[in-house]
């Protein structure tokens, strides 16, 4: 199933295959919530998101991305906690939230400097 998470990161950036790359990602994230991996399961939250993100990002997608940023501070994955802020800061920027998008920012980027 890394393969299934590997193949869904590849077609994350060819927008014509984000259907495909969530059902990579949906098909990997129960194999890795069958195991109780919680780092495979940040990895395929984080990509199923990442497909869903654009100019008109729906709650439900802003209400997973702090579902994911929360369970990766409580599993100290400073990695995921970074790129889930990350992707927080660039949808409150599509939506001209400027002071949500230069909050989330800053604090992606001081995750990512105490790595």
């Amino acid at each position: 199933y890394d393969m299934h998470t590997l193949i869904g990161n590849y077609y994350t950036h060819d927008t014509f295959m984000r259907a495909d790359a969530r059902r990579y990602f949906e098909r990997a994230l129960a194999y890795y919530r069958r195991g109780h991996n919680v780092i495979g399961q940040l990895q395929c939250r984080l990509g199923i998101v990442t497909t869903r993100v654009g100019p008109r990002t729906p709650a439900p997608v802003v209400a997973e991305l702090h579902a994911c940023e929360a369970l990766s501070r409580q599993h100290q994955q400073p990695y995921y906690q970074a790129n889930a802020l990350n992707l927080l800061a660039n949808v409150y920027l599509q939506q001209q939230r400027w002071d949500s998008a230069r909050h989330y920012a800053r604090a992606s980027l001081t995750v990512a400097a105490r790595q």
